[in-house]
Formats: C-alpha cells, structure tokens, sequence
C-alpha cells in the first residue's frame, strides 16, 4: 500500500451556523458566518474561527491523480477523524457520511478520478442547548472548536 498525506493547505469556507434539535438533527439557523481562509491539517478552526464556532464549514483540497495506477487498484481516501458529523466529496460525487463517534474511516474513490481531483469535507459541528439531543463527542471537550482533527490521506492499494 502507498499512502498520500493531504496536510495542506485546504481552502475553508464556513457555510451556516447550526443548532443540534430535541430530534438529534442538525438544523441551520443563519448564514452570517466568519469569511473564508486556509489552513494545515489536522487541526480544529478555533485559530481560524474562534473556539466557540458552531455550524457548517466546508474544507476543500484538491491533489492530482496518482500516476502508475493499473485497471484493479483501489485508491481511498481515509479520514481519521472529524468533529463531529460530515460528509466526504470527490469531484462532486458524494462517497461517504461520518457519523457522531465514527473514526478511521475509508471510502474507495477510484471510480470517480479525474487528472486533477476536488476533495471536499462538509464538517458540521452544531451548538447544543438545554433542548438539545445528546451530541457525543468521543475525546473532546464541550468548548472544544469542531474541524478534521485527524489525518486525512489517499491510500492507493495495488491489486
């Protein structure tokens, strides 16, 4: 197996400040949210956004189609975790959802490789209240600011 690292930079856009409803649902409720930037990964957005951010924000990456693959290889991108749900993107195509708690996880993206590829990771991490479903969040703290806190890779699996 040949790992790529994706450290960085990656383009980050917050899109909508969210609220975790009494029905364990994540519910936008404005847009008016901090502008955009960049930054290294892993790392969480208090440095960017501010530790009391709370909402979506989309992190984007793009990376070249790695050379030598052959018809049978499976190439992934892995994430090895995020705070707290998201949804993973390559060139527009969605290949997988990380749920509260999930981590390590691994979506196969051979088929949807292009010469120059977009990765993106919807990361979602919404404000709870007295009102709110219970919103684990394995190894972090409360006040703890959101993002993908984990290495995120490709992983290209010769056959």
């Amino acid at each position: 197996m040949h790992t790529i690292r994706l450290r960085g930079p990656w383009q980050y856009t917050p899109l909508a400040h969210t609220y975790w409803t009494a029905e364990g649902q994540s519910q936008e409720s404005d847009t008016d949210v901090p502008p955009p930037g960049k930054l290294k990964l892993p790392a969480d957005w208090s440095s960017e956004l501010g530790a009391d951010f709370r909402g979506k924000v989309l992190f984007q990456r793009t990376f070249h189609c790695p050379t030598g693959l052959q018809e049978n290889d499976i190439v992934q991108v892995q994430i090895d975790s995020v705070d707290a749900l998201g949804t993973v993107y390559v060139n527009n195509n969605t290949v997988g959802e990380i749920q509260l708690g999930q981590s390590n996880l691994s979506f196969e993206i051979q088929q949807h490789l292009e010469a120059t590829n977009l990765l993106e990771i919807l990361v979602d991490l919404p404000a709870i209240d007295d009102a709110s479903a219970p919103l684990p969040r394995p190894n972090r703290a409360p006040d703890q600011a959101g993002g993908i806190t984990g290495e995120v890779q490709l992983n290209i699996i010769e056959s």
